[in-house]
């Protein structure tokens, strides 16, 4: 799910994009924004979640565009390569796959470039940090005031794991759990904490959903229970 204030909603949309150098792209994103989650021609596809660590924000490339120069690769490898030679300004999770089968996750910031090789059948990240060292200065919880990304991630994994054993992980069955209230309204299907000023309500703006060896992406604009 991307999730962020309300009143931004109506600024996000699918771009597709046809360089004349460069990577086909597909991807959803906020107006003005260079990169935020989506796929390219090759099948790379790359999605994100924002950390925030007790790292100071560096001066380097900011994480979006980061998320562009990853989505113009071919595979995981060329990405990460590309990841890790930039003078990255702040903490930033990138989740990312190719048409090969191959995903990894990538916790990295100004200091640290920790990439882990998914290799069950599910892996589940939100915003905080799941890797040492940037684990130890993962500061979500207390700059948030909410452990609901704590709570977020425990409850996919159980709805994932529930789901891999059916078998059903079809994009009708994948919707299904982004629907999902528990904890609401810190959910994952996420709405706006009505006693906070508009400034600092969260909700989910969508859900973005891509399939391997596959170049489009399903996008479910607003909560995707209401879809």
């Amino acid at each position: 799910t991307v999730d962020w204030t309300p009143s931004l909603a109506p600024y996000y949309h699918v771009v597709h994009r046809k360089p004349r150098e460069g990577a086909e792209t597909i991807q959803f994103t906020l107006a003005g924004v260079l990169g935020l989650v989506g796929k390219n021609l090759h099948g790379m596809s790359v999605f994100m979640n924002i950390l925030l660590t007790s790292e100071k924000i560096a001066k380097g490339v900011p994480a979006y565009l980061m998320l562009r120069l990853a989505m113009e690769e071919k595979n995981i490898d060329d990405a990460l390569k590309v990841l890790q030679g930039k003078n990255r300004a702040s903490p930033f999770n990138y989740l990312m796959s190719d048409a090969s089968g191959e995903a990894c996750n990538l916790e990295a910031s100004h200091e640290h470039f920790l990439p882990e090789r998914i290799k069950s059948g599910y892996y589940v990240h939100t915003n905080h940090c799941l890797n040492e060292p940037m684990k130890g200065g993962d500061m979500y919880v207390e700059l948030s005031g909410s452990d609901e990304t704590l709570r977020r991630h425990a409850r996919m994994r159980n709805l994932l794991g529930g789901l891999t054993k059916t078998k059903k992980t079809d994009l009708r069955g994948l919707f299904g759990l982004l629907r999902d209230h528990e904890n609401h309204p810190d959910s994952i299907c996420r709405h706006p904490r009505e006693n906070l000023s508009p400034e600092g309500r969260m909700c989910t703006i969508a859900a973005v959903l891509t399939k391997e060896r596959e170049m489009g992406i399903w996008v479910a604009e607003g909560n995707p229970c209401g879809t």
